[in-house]
């Protein structure tokens, strides 16, 4: 079987996130969804055999952002599901990433970037079956990784061009989505009405 994904190691995401202890921090970090499309549009995913691709967005940050750090744990309802591989989008040369998305990951932007609407960060390969029960969630959670994650810094996180810890708001896509469940887009209440139509109906 080709593999489809280049799994990325490397130490420069650890270096970033320890370097400083956490300042000052708000929600300025905008949000992390899970998303169909790298441009960050379409929430529900579905489930269809040989390969499911997730594609992680940063969004609506209010600073200049250079990491961030989360995990996105395979559920139990995700039935055959299995985690294949990270892969960074190439948004910048050496873009590092440190760990894996199901145990708690962080990833360096390699730069500064405006997030605006959507940066897609990176990407997660799955093995599919196609057997993922209805409404699926697939969550952004916290890194909960001590040795990546200084203590006392808000978890998941960001990390802005002057070092500091971001909060940043965690989205819920849905496996195989229906008309019972809509895919959680976090954004801040001024955008909302922008971005209204990527929930599902």
């Amino acid at each position: 079987m080709r593999m489809l994904f280049r799994l990325f190691h490397g130490v420069s995401v650890l270096l970033l996130l320890v370097a400083s202890a956490p300042s000052t921090w708000s929600q300025t970090g905008g949000a992390l969804g899970l998303f169909a499309d790298t441009e960050g549009m379409v929430c529900a995913i579905s489930d269809e055999p040989p390969f499911l691709f997730v594609h992680v967005v940063h969004s609506f940050a209010t600073v200049g952002v250079s990491g961030a750090y989360f995990s996105v744990p395979v559920p139990l309802c995700a039935i055959g599901l299995s985690y294949v591989g990270d892969q960074a989008s190439g948004i910048a040369p050496f873009q590092n990433i440190d760990g894996s998305s199901p145990t708690g990951i962080g990833i360096s932007y390699a730069g500064c970037f405006d997030t605006g609407a959507g940066l897609h960060i990176m990407s997660i390969a799955y093995l599919a079956s196609g057997t993922s029960l209805p409404c699926c969630p697939l969550t952004i959670e916290p890194a909960n990784r001590p040795g990546l994650v200084p203590p006392g810094s808000p978890d998941p996180g960001v990390i802005s061009c002057e070092s500091e810890f971001l909060a940043v708001s965690g989205g819920t896509a849905f496996i195989n989505a229906d008309l019972t469940c809509r895919c959680s887009v976090p954004v801040e209440e001024s955008t909302w009405g922008k971005v209204k139509s990527l929930y599902v109906r």
